[in-house]
Order: structure tokens, then sequence, then C-alpha cells
């Protein structure tokens, strides 16, 4: 980190990363049918993957209560792992890099009132095919807002989204906004809290898949892919009550 001016401060890191295979690539199971088929490399057994990651950025301050940051970020995989629900199994798939940027902006005005927000723009690609890497959204987006007075008074709200993913077969998959809020009291002893998700009651989609699935057992099953999901939460709330002695 170096800061050349009072509230400029530029900042630079890289790392490295290793990450041991799953589990199952020890057995000795080989999956007759796969999901993702494009960007495999041959079956070299069990081995360590690296990962390098290095990030580029400035923060600002724009005042005492304000703060912006931009940063650029790159990273690359020597091999891809990605979950295949057709073989249920990670399959080992060729390299992959990342590119983006994100942008950050942090305000108090008060000192128990803040806000925040994040954008951040990845683009993620096989580094042999040029293919996007599945299941990863290329933009990703949040909004936090609190209040925590000396009163007691706690309160927040989370807005949280991304854009739709790539899935294998080139399909894709549906954007998602999620609002989560918190409300509360809190006393000497005493504490007051309530948690809701999903307060716009919106049929989320936490996950998505693309294969062919056998709908009919009694019939001939289908080669072709379809589109899977998992449901997200529901509006649901949670209340607590603590005390303390």
């Amino acid at each position: 980190r170096w800061s050349p001016l009072t509230r400029l401060e530029l900042f630079a890191a890289y790392g490295r990363g290793l990450r041991p295979p799953e589990a199952r690539a020890f057995t000795s199971q080989q999956p007759e049918l796969l999901g993702i088929s494009d960007d495999r490399v041959d079956d070299e057994g069990p081995r360590v993957t690296s990962s390098d990651a290095g990030e580029l950025g400035l923060r600002v301050g724009a005042g005492p209560l304000v703060q912006i940051g931009v940063a650029a970020f790159a990273t690359h995989l020597a091999r891809e792992s990605i979950y295949d629900h057709v073989s249920r199994t990670n399959l080992q798939l060729s390299s992959t890099r990342r590119l983006g940027a994100e942008l950050t902006l942090t305000a108090q005005p008060l000192p128990w009132l803040g806000i925040a927000g994040s954008l951040t723009y990845v683009d993620a690609r096989f580094v042999r095919s040029r293919n996007p890497v599945p299941l990863a959204p290329n933009l990703v987006g949040s909004l936090r807002s609190w209040i925590s007075h000396p009163r007691g008074l706690r309160a927040g709200l989370l807005l949280i989204g991304w854009a739709p993913r790539p899935l294998p077969y080139g399909a894709r998959g549906s954007s998602y906004v999620r609002l989560d809020g918190t409300f509360g009291w809190h006393l000497e002893h005493v504490r007051v809290d309530l948690a809701i998700e999903n307060i716009l009651g919106l049929r989320l989609r936490e996950g998505e898949y693309y294969f062919a699935s056998d709908w009919d057992p009694a019939g001939e099953g289908s080669s072709l892919p379809s589109l899977h999901y998992v449901p997200g939460p529901p509006i649901n709330a949670r209340a607590t009550l603590t005390l303390l002695w």
C-alpha cells in the first residue's frame, strides 16, 4: 500500500493458492454420461491445482464521510473444477482465467448511520477454447444500509443481485435479486431482533443447471437437456430474544 496524498491510497496484491483434489478423484469411478463435455482434460489422476491472483487499485476519500474504491483483478486457475449433476462428480477441466473490475462506495453521514455498495464485473473464460465458465455470473452487485443508534435502535437492509449466468450447452440462467432486512432494539440486558429474508417475496432461483432428465421412468428418456433449478428461500421471518446478565 502507498498513500501519495492524504485521502488517496494505492494498493497492489498477489497471491498463489493450492487446491487438493476431491475425495472421489481417488476412486475408480468412471462416469458414463457427462453434462459438461467441452474443455475436459485427459485423465491425469489426482493432482493438486494451483491458482494465481493479482489485484491493483486505489481508494479515494471524497470527504471525511465518503470513500470510493476502484480495483482491477486477474485470476488464473491451472485446472477448473465444476460439479456436474449428470455424472454426480466434480469434473477436472482445462485452465481458466478471470479478468474483472470492482467499484465500491461507502458513506457514513452519521456515526450510527451508513450505506455501502459494490459492483463487480468479471469475464471468466477457458484459456484454450475461450468458452465462458459455466455457472459464473459476469456481473454481481450489492447495496446495504444500517442503523446502530446509541439508544438501542438497530436496523439494516441488504440488496444483492447478479446477472444471468452461462450454463452448459450454451444455455443461460436467469438474473437474481434479493432483499433482506433486520430490525431490532438493544438495551443493556435485553435484545429483541427480527430478520426477514426475501422481503419482496420473489420466486428466486438460487441454483440453475442444464442437463437431460428422464421425466417418465416408464418411457424412453430424452437426451435433450432442459433447465433445472434450485428454489431460493421464500419470504420468511425469524424473531429472537436475547437476555444478558
